[in-house]
């Protein structure tokens, strides 16, 4: 459980440096909402660290965040590379906060 909100908590430290790693402009909505949710996401899945015995409530925000990051970059028309790498991560992130849900699932 730790580790795997460990890892979700570092995936939301990239969502909110990929403007500046990215080169997106400065004043974009798309740098607020990586900045906004990145922070988001990383600031929950701390969080639910210090909740012991899984089924943390604050998985459930990451997880939606994982969705907002895979429809983000064709929402805002990205090049490729920016593109793979937001939906991988999008990715990532959905499937770790589920199976900290979802435990039984695994």
């Amino acid at each position: 459980m730790i580790v795997k909100n460990a890892i979700s908590s570092f995936i939301g430290v990239w969502f909110l440096l990929t403007p500046w790693m990215f080169g997106l402009t400065a004043s974009g909505l798309e740098t607020y909402l990586c900045f906004i949710l990145g922070g988001i996401q990383c600031l929950f899945s701390l969080l639910a660290i210090s909740f012991p015995g899984g089924k943390s409530w604050l998985n459930g925000l990451p997880l939606f965040i994982g969705i907002w990051f895979i429809i983000f970059p064709n929402a805002f028309n990205l090049p490729l590379l920016q593109i793979v790498v937001l939906e991988v991560l999008g990715l990532a992130t959905i499937l770790i906060n589920y199976a900290l849900l979802f435990p039984e699932s695994q």
